[in-house]
């Protein structure tokens, strides 16, 4: 019980720890045979399901918070010599090797360390398990290029994120649309819209299919400049894109803050983007409501434009309201740090 305990400790280290330490490198060369092989499979097997479910608990975690861009994408999502074999609906659950006798141990140990440093800001350290994984016989796979790629954009890192996404691909590894995603919001975030997209139409070009928040990550950047022109083209080619995408709340608030921003304000085109918003059925938050005020000049013709669509402007920052203060006192109950940090 305690040899299996030190192992699972050793394949996946504490997220207290600032980096693995040797005891992860000494866990890697551990041989799968002899006395203790019983408890070697074992803790391997709790190994594999803290991989495999790792990025699923970020998506749930994450859902509770609202949107981000931590590891989102399942394990699911990764080429099959990651998952493992498909079951196949003839064969008896019972007769199915056990996913983690198909993927070398050595592979999940490096896989979870280069996660864990990952997800708790250590993007460079992640990149160095990379390196380390890659002078190995285990090469990175798509789950550890994921990780790095996720870790570099989450610190605003956007030529690192993006040179290990050029690397996957030179690799011969396929990047899901999660990571091409992050690289965007990291290009987005930082001001680099030539880089946002440019990594966009890479996406497209390596057939991924954006997805609605692939679009929202550039429109952010036609918002920022108050490049009207452009924000209508992007909102445009969100419905001729196949498969179609839909444009939502964050993709019209965007483009109306284009309108916002943009010398002199453009006040026809933000009613009638506001309009369109509502003809869809899409409810105004609180920060359209904000884009929306400052592209009419004030409160009052925001407030009767609302009004005039059914929509009650008050009742809305009064959302935002409670939002913010349910949110604080989430903060307080967990002693005023984040989950992840």
């Amino acid at each position: 019980g305690s040899s299996k305990r030190h192992e699972v400790s050793c394949l996946r280290p504490c997220a207290k720890h600032s980096e693995p330490n040797a005891a992860m490198r000494a866990a890697l060369a551990w041989p799968s045979h002899g006395p203790l092989s019983g408890c070697l499979r074992s803790a391997r097997s709790d190994a594999w399901r803290k991989f495999s479910a790792a990025p699923r608990l970020e998506v749930q975690r994450a859902g509770e918070r609202g949107p981000s861009n931590r590891l989102t994408t399942p394990l699911q999502a990764a080429p099959a010599s990651l998952r493992g074999p498909k079951q196949s609906s003839s064969s008896s659950p019972s007769s199915a090797p056990p996913p983690w006798e198909e993927v070398p141990p050595e592979e999940i140990s490096y896989s979870m360390v280069i996660y864990d440093c990952s997800r708790n800001g250590r993007a460079q350290a992640a990149a160095d398990w990379l390196e380390d994984m890659a002078a190995s016989p285990f090469k990175p796979n798509f789950f550890a290029f994921h990780a790095v790629i996720m870790g570099f954009a989450e610190g605003g890192r956007a030529k690192e994120a993006g040179g290990y996404l050029d690397r996957m691909l030179a690799e011969g590894l396929q990047p899901g649309v999660a990571s091409y995603n992050a690289v965007i919001n990291c290009c987005s975030k930082v001001g680099d819209t030539e880089g946002a997209v440019r990594w966009f139409e890479s996406m497209v070009e390596h057939g991924v299919a954006p997805t609605t928040g692939s679009f929202n990550a550039v429109l952010r950047n036609f918002a920022r400049s108050g490049d009207v022109k452009s924000a209508l083209r992007w909102l445009e080619r969100m419905s001729s894109a196949r498969p179609s995408v839909s444009p939502n709340q964050t993709s019209y608030t965007s483009a109306i803050r284009s309108c916002a921003k943009a010398v002199p304000r453009q006040e026809t085109q933000a009613t009638l983007l506001f309009r369109q918003m509502r003809s869809m059925k899409l409810f105004p938050s609180a920060s359209t409501l904000d884009a929306l005020e400052e592209a009419l000049g004030g409160v009052e013709p925001r407030n009767e434009l609302c009004l005039s669509l059914g929509i009650d402007p008050d009742e809305v920052m009064r959302q935002r309201h409670r939002r913010n203060e349910d949110h604080k006192e989430s903060r307080l109950s967990r002693g005023g740090i984040g989950w992840a940090r």
